[in-house]
Order: structure tokens, then C-alpha cells, then sequence
């Protein structure tokens, strides 16, 4: 119990601090925005800000997952987590894809119309902004990262750490282009073509994230390495145990559900039969990644397979 509770603080604080300094960022980087006045400082500041609506979301999240509700939900709240992840993907992409057509705007605006170009400009309090944002993301990647490591995975803490990576590798290339448009005016389209780049990279990123938290929610397959530590768990759970019929894990949100089939002897009395089955379902259920195990007793294995196989 000390150890779950261990990750929950962990996982709060990853995402409190997160959202305090994305907080922070974004209203600094609505000046470096109006000062500059760069499509690709527009389109960081928007990301920010993006981020304040999504840990909003996430906040949320987890304040209703934590709310016990044993009669509702007997299985608990926990895969409201990979949907929170899941919305935080949509608005990005959508908002991503919004601010691409402005970048195209720009650039069609300025070809046709070149007398009245409005130039990029990047001064002292541009730089430093920018300059104090991405150490800042970077020593929060870190965090987020190590917090992940120790809780396990989380997908909550896990897309905050993504999000901070990506505003790492952004906002140095954000600074890149600002300098070389503001420094070389001929080359003004490199501004509104690296915010282009930016929203892309950023909405394949998080269809990439959101694909995979849909199939967990889709009850995606274990790998054969975890499928392989359960079946080895069940042989050696008790000798009386003569074959493992079936085993299964699939996700149950972030965790897995796990169906395992053993066989006993034919003529064992239930309570027995009853004791070894509970003791090897408490066994599995330790298992760190396991949410829930159902164990069935059997007697024979010349039979289709149990629990509603969608191939019967």
C-alpha cells in the first residue's frame, strides 16, 4: 500500500508541476509572440496554451479516478485515463491542423502581395524567453521521465513527458528560424514553412499516442514475454495441477485482465479444488501489471476454449 501510494504522489506531482509551468510559459510567451511577431513563435505560444487545456483535462482525470465509486464502477475509473489521453491527442491535432492553414495563409499572402510583408523580429526579450523556456522543458522531460520509470508507466505522466520533449526540439528550431528570417528578410518564408513542419510533426505525434491508448482500451493482446511469466506462474503454482488449458491477458485500460484455465484432477473435492484456484488468482493479481485475474478450474482439455472466444 505505502509503495502504491509512493506512485501517486509521484504521478501528482509530475503532473501538477508540468501544469503550473506550462501555466507560466504560455503567458510569457504571448509577449515573445506580439514582439516578434513570427508564425513559428504564434504556433509555439498556441501549443502552449493547447497545453494549459489538455492538463486542465488530465487534472480532471485524475480527480475523477480517485473518486471511489465501488457500486457504479466495481472495477474502478482507471481506464478514464487512456481517454483522458485520448482527447488531449484530438485537440492538439485539430488545433495543429488549424494552425497549418494559417502558415499556408501566410506564405500565399506574402508571395502575392510581397510590398506588403510584415518582417520577422527577433530581439533580446524574444530570445531570452524562448532561450528560458526550452531549459526549462528540458529539465522537466527529465522529471517526467524518471516519475515514469518510477510509477511504472503512466500514461498521463508519459504523454506530459512527451509533450516537454516536444517542445524541446520546437522551440530550438522556433529560435533557429526566428534568428535566420529576422537577420536575412529575403528569406522570410523559412518562418511560416518551419511552423508548418511543427504542426505536422505535432499531429502525427499524437495519432501515434492516441492510436495506442485506443487499442489498450480495445483490449489489446499481451506481448508472448508476459503471457509466458503467467502460464510459467500457473505450472509451478502447485503440483497438483496437471496442465495449463489457456492462458489470456488483454488490456483492461492501462493494466491487464488476465483468464487462465488449469486442469485438476477429476475426483479432487471443491473445496480443494476451490483453494488452489483462489491461492494461484491472488498470485497473478500481485503481478504489477495485472488489473484483474479470473482463474477457471477444469477437469479435462479436449475442449473448445472457455470465456467467449471471438473465433468460436
Amino acid at each position: 500500500t505505502s509503495r502504491a501510494e509512493a506512485r501517486r504522489e509521484v504521478v501528482t506531482r509530475a503532473i501538477n508541476t508540468s501544469f503550473v509551468c506550462n501555466v507560466l510559459l504560455f503567458f510569457v510567451k504571448i509577449v515573445a509572440a506580439v514582439s516578434s511577431g513570427s508564425i513559428s513563435v504564434v504556433a509555439s505560444t498556441v501549443d502552449s496554451g493547447l497545453d494549459l487545456a489538455t492538463g486542465a483535462i488530465i487534472f480532471i482525470t485524475q480527480k475523477v479516478v480517485r473518486r471511489k465509486s465501488p457500486y457504479r464502477y466495481p472495477q474502478g475509473k482507471t481506464r478514464l485515463e487512456p481517454l483522458g489521453v485520448i482527447v488531449f491527442a484530438c485537440v492538439m491535432g485539430v488545433s495543429m491542423l488549424g494552425l497549418l492553414q494559417e502558415a499556408v495563409a501566410v506564405i500565399v499572402k506574402n508571395i502575392a502581395t510581397p510590398d506588403d510583408m510584415a518582417l520577422v523580429n527577433m530581439d533580446g526579450v524574444t530570445a531570452g524567453i524562448l532561450g528560458g523556456n526550452i531549459v526549462l522543458k528540458i529539465g522537466l522531460f527529465i522529471f517526467c521521465r524518471r516519475a515514469d520509470a518510477f510509477v511504472g508507466g503512466n500514461p498521463m505522466v508519459e504523454a506530459y513527458g512527451d509533450d516537454h520533449r516536444n517542445d524541446v526540439v520546437s522551440n530550438i528550431l522556433v529560435v533557429t528560424s526566428t534568428l535566420i528570417a529576422a537577420s536575412f528578410p529575403a528569406m522570410w518564408w523559412i518562418d511560416p514553412a518551419f511552423a508548418i513542419c511543427m504542426c505536422v510533426y505535432i499531429v502525427l505525434d499524437w495519432i501515434s499516442t492516441a492510436k495506442e491508448q485506443i487499442q489498450k482500451l480495445a483490449g489489446l493482446s499481451a506481448g508472448p514475454e508476459f503471457l509466458s511469466k503467467v502460464t510459467y506462474l500457473a505450472c509451478n503454482h502447485d503440483v497438483r495441477v496437471e496442465k495449463i488449458d489457456t492462458v489470456r491477458a488483454y488490456h483492461f485500460g492501462l493494466k491487464y485482465l488476465v483468464e487462465c484455465d488449469i486442469v485438476l484432477p477429476e475426483d479432487m473435492p471443491l473445496k480443494e479444488a476451490h483453494d488452489i484456484g483462489e491461492q494461484l488468482q491472488i498470485k497473478i493479481e500481485k503481478m504489477e501489471d495485472v488489473e484483474r485475474a479470473f482463474v477457471h478450474l477444469d477437469y479435462e482439455w479436449d475442449h473448445k476454449a472457455e470465456h467467449g472466444d471471438p473465433y468460436a
